[in-house]
């Protein structure tokens, strides 16, 4: 192809070229630099050709060009997906928007994505474009980070290469063009300073400004009226340059041209808008999102074993193939284990036998877990407009077949159980995510296990996470069906986001859906348009999640519109049906707008969510990041609670009944006071009569009201019981009165020793030295007398609960929960001993601690997350620490607290998984 001839093509020519192209094409940007500096090279053009093209006068651009627009003949294919119609006859146009115009004075320019301006575009010798690469480097931060900054910084280079040169040739100024980063001044470009300027020599006249970068942004931004916050944006837009040149004052302040000595932007840090307290990223209703989980989980389950049986069945019929027979029988056993697990035997009865992958996955599952939450999964049919397939290679004939598009689902799952990044959840690393996970069958799944994530962006050595046991089984049944997949690009590893130079190096992503793994940042509505439809078929009622939007409108755009009342009745497009020897005509064409059902809800929204019902159910930032991984700050920025989220937990509140508390039983010296002037005795009981008119006399002063019973000698034992009994043996001591009241105390108190008895005879079962078990056995003698002493007095008032009450009313009776489990019983004795850290057994504080532990701490992480007044807290009192975590948890599940612990068969590992699992919810 022959060039042009230079004479024949100027930079004018090429610059009223883009100018055209941009009116035209907005939202599509031309890389032209490459081709230029190509025949730079090739001696066709002149050295300086490129930078003349961004310096030449810019084509000036009429307010009129707003209203222009024109029509586009779109493909069959997209043809028949917008208008609905799969008609090859049929002719569909689509609607070019006009450009969007921004003025500044004499300047005009087009609002678009201007990729001419990307910091890879720039001119190569600039020390803007090597030093905005840099900034933006996937080297230095993740693939979506650098995205990012490159998008902000072209607004930056669209300012510093597209109006400042118009400036600079259409003004007569004192200034000079910032050809590099350090002749950026900040009194000029930035904020003007009146010391500055009465500094700067030169007539009065040329000192003529510039519109400041924060207005120039202002205006670009403001161009765009379907920005919901434009101030938000204008700022946000300016912390990213803002920290471009703190990157430069860092890193090459000795370099020329690079020197920066002060942030140009420093004072622009309240430049419009505010910041946010909380994220912007939309979270579902509670109810809806726990019922979401749920039918998520449920679903993935069922098209792991479709896409299984498919496989299966492609298998066995290429018997005789190399490889092939191994294959197939390791993933028969593989699946028969599977649909052995608890939660999965369901699916072994499923409707799965059909070959095509695309067709209905049949669910098959009954969820009635309270009067709230009942309902039925059936066939769930993922809508057409979304991947339902994936396409894979059989091993040995290497055949490519379609399975279902489980990837996508159960990326969904991890997010909403373990609350990570769409980047953490689609690397999950296939040979490592379960590396610290042993199988415990514990809850029948419903507890949480350890989940390794590699590829944390803020944790360089990744972090571990917690998840479902359920969902970790899915995973790595999931590793099972990705092993029958023989294409290279996934047998193979591959650079962590398509990056070959990335510190988190080549491995193979489990649920890898493309072959350098692109895919993976969900269209919500791809499952919650089937999810919506299963609640309307079971007649749940709830607030949709989804909306009907133009196709070309963001749902962000949509609402700020509706909001505004503003939402264009202007067709985007136009169809014309062809009639007999007719060509088709835009004009004769019938105007129509596709419409499409859209969502706010993101991937991340399940992050932002999960962290939200957390912290806002436990109070505890620990915990949130035992899942998460996020500091303090960004779990204050996540967790916002908003009145209604208040509601729906209040409505989510267990009604369960409670166990009686040791401090219901306190006798506090007003009752005790009240009782002797009003009745003019005590009414308790004591081995000895003259203790109770001790009591009498005293008139509650001198006295101990103590948590098992009430010492008329204010514990300072007196010579003839110190004779008698020996002193604090409170057990035998005829002077101690008791109440009814007292009752809850005694019992704990009989617990704890019972406990330790237990304990001692666990001891004596070990090899121990004679002298050892004969102390042992001098101690099981004593705690037999302790124990049958505190019974007695417990049996006395069980025998008359309404003779001895102090005050107007007796405590509430005690065990309304049935101890008939291990579970029951060990919630009870929590309860019942909560406050009185004296009474709780060593064995009971022991299980509580446990059970904090592992609620509190990341297991087996290098660094705690517990500072050290945490850790004592929970050392001093963990049972407090326990029970106040599981009644928050409990009212989230809506169910009584003891019921989180109602399938343990094993005691303290049991007790660990349960209580653990800090979002079992209604499941």
């Amino acid at each position: 192809m022959a060039c042009r001839p230079q004479n024949e093509l100027s930079p004018k020519h090429l610059s009223d070229f883009l100018a055209d192209r941009r009116a035209a094409h907005p939202s599509t940007g031309l890389s032209w630099r490459p081709v230029i500096e190509r025949l730079i090279v090739c001696g066709l053009l002149d050295k300086d050709f490129a930078k003349e093209v961004v310096t030449a006068p810019q084509k000036k651009l009429s307010r009129a060009d707003n209203k222009k627009y024109h029509y586009l003949v779109l493909r069959n294919n997209q043809a028949a997906r917008l208008s609905g119609i799969n008609d090859e006859d049929i002719t569909v146009y689509e609607k070019i928007a006009p450009p969007k115009t921004f003025f500044i004075g004499e300047y005009s320019s087009v609002y678009g994505r201007r990729t001419e301006f990307s910091p890879a575009s720039l001119n190569e010798n600039s020390l803007w474009r090597s030093s905005q690469l840099d900034f933006v480097s996937v080297e230095n931060c993740e693939k979506s980070t650098s995205k990012y900054r490159a998008q902000s910084l072209q607004l930056l280079n669209f300012y510093l290469f597209d109006y400042l040169p118009w400036f600079f040739e259409n003004h007569d100024s004192v200034f000079e063009y910032p050809s590099t980063p350090s002749t950026f001044l900040p009194h000029v470009f930035v904020t003007k300073s009146v010391v500055m300027d009465n500094l700067i020599d030169g007539d009065d006249s040329k000192k003529v400004y510039p519109c400041s970068f924060g207005l120039f942004l202002q205006k670009v931004i403001e161009s765009n009226k379907t920005l919901k916050e434009p101030g938000n944006t204008v700022r946000e837009a300016l912390a990213v340059s803002r920290r471009y040149f703190d990157f430069i004052i860092t890193r090459y302040a000795h370099v020329d041209g690079l020197d920066v000595s002060v942030n140009p932007l420093a004072l622009s840090k309240k430049y419009l808008g505010k910041r946010r307290s909380k994220t912007a990223k939309a979270t579902f209703p509670i109810i809806y999102w726990i019922q979401f989980r749920m039918f998520m989980k449920e679903y993935t389950k069922a098209t792991l074993v479709k896409s299984a049986r498919i496989i299966l069945a492609e298998l066995e019929g290429e018997r005789g193939v190399d490889g092939v027979d191994d294959e197939a029988r390791r993933l028969k056993r593989k699946l028969e284990e599977f649909l052995k697990l608890p939660g999965f035997e369901h699916l072994k009865n499923t409707n799965q036998l059909s070959l095509d992958a695309s067709s209905p996955v049949n669910v098959n599952v009954n969820i009635a877990l309270n009067d709230k939450f009942k309902f039925n999964i059936q066939d769930v049919e993922i809508p057409g407009d979304y991947p339902r397939v994936k396409t894979i290679l059989l091993p040995g004939s290497l055949k490519k077949i379609d399975i279902p598009n489980y990837m996508n689902a159960l990326i969904i799952c991890v997010q909403s159980y373990a609350g990570q990044r769409s980047s953490n959840a689609g690397w999950i690393d296939t040979d490592n995510f379960d590396e610290h996970y042993a199988f415990t069958n514990q809850g029948n799944g419903s507890g949480v296990v350890p989940l390794r994530i590699a590829t944390d962006k803020v944790n360089p050595n990744g972090l571990e996470s917690q998840i479902r046991e359920e969902v970790m089984w899915m995973l790595q049944f999931a590793r099972e069906l990705r092993s029958c997949n023989q294409d290279p690009s996934y047998t193979n590893p591959i650079p962590y986001q398509s990056n070959p130079k990335s510190p988190k190096g080549y491995f193979k992503p489990l649920l890898q859906l493309t072959p350098q793994n692109k895919d993976i940042h969900t269209n919500m509505a791809m499952f919650l348009i089937p999810f919506e439809d299963m609640l309307c078929e079971n007649k749940v009622e709830f607030d949709t999640m989804l909306m009907w939007t133009p196709h070309r409108s963001s749902p962000q755009t949509h609402v700020v519109q509706r909001d505004k009342g503003e939402v264009s009745d202007d067709s985007e497009f136009k169809i014309f049906y062809p009639e007999s020897g007719s060509i088709p005509d835009v004009n004769q064409a019938i105007p129509f707008t596709a419409l499409r059902p859209k969502t706010l809800i993101t991937p991340h929204s399940l992050r932002a969510q999960l962290a939200k019902v957390i912290n806002l159910m436990t109070d505890d930032k620990e915990l949130v990041r035992l899942y998460t991984g996020q500091t303090d700050t960004v779990i204050d920025y996540y967790t916002k609670p908003t009145s209604k989220d208040e509601v729906e937990i209040k409505e989510l509140a267990s009604d369960a009944d409670n166990v009686a508390n040791i401090l219901e039983g306190q006798i506090n010296k007003e009752d005790l006071e009240s009782s002797i002037e009003n009745r003019g005795y005590i009414p308790g009981f004591s081995m000895d009569p003259t203790a109770l008119k001790m009591l009498h006399e005293k008139g509650g002063v001198g006295i101990a009201l103590n948590y098992t019973h009430i010492c008329p000698h204010d514990n300072s034992c007196p010579q003839e019981i110190v004779e008698t009994i020996g002193r604090h043996n409170c057990y035998k001591c005829p002077r101690a009165c008791m109440c009814t009241h007292h009752r809850v105390a005694i019992g704990v108190k009989i617990r704890q020793l019972a406990d330790e008895l237990s304990c001692i005879h666990q001891m004596l079962k070990d090899n121990l030295s004679d002298q050892e078990k004969l102390e042992l056995h001098s101690r099981l003698e004593e705690l037999y007398c302790q124990i049958s002493h505190w019974k007695v007095r417990k049996d006395f008032i069980d025998a008359n609960p309404e003779k001895f009450v102090v005050g107007d009313n007796a405590v509430a009776e005690y065990g309304k929960i049935q101890m008939d489990s291990f579970a029951k019983d060990i919630w009870a004795r929590m309860v019942e001993a909560n406050g009185a850290p004296s009474l709780q057994s060593h064995k009971l504080k022991m299980m509580a601690a446990k059970v904090s532990m592992t609620l509190k701490a990341n297991m087996n992480r290098n660094k705690p997350l517990l500072g050290h007044s945490k850790l004592d807290e929970i050392d001093l009192n963990p049972v407090k620490n326990v029970v106040s975590q599981l009644n928050m948890l409990a009212s989230l599940r809506n169910v009584p607290p003891e019921a989180l612990l109602e399938t343990a068969q094993h005691e303290l590992a049991k007790l660990e998984e349960n209580l653990a699992c800090e979002l079992r919810l209604v499941e």
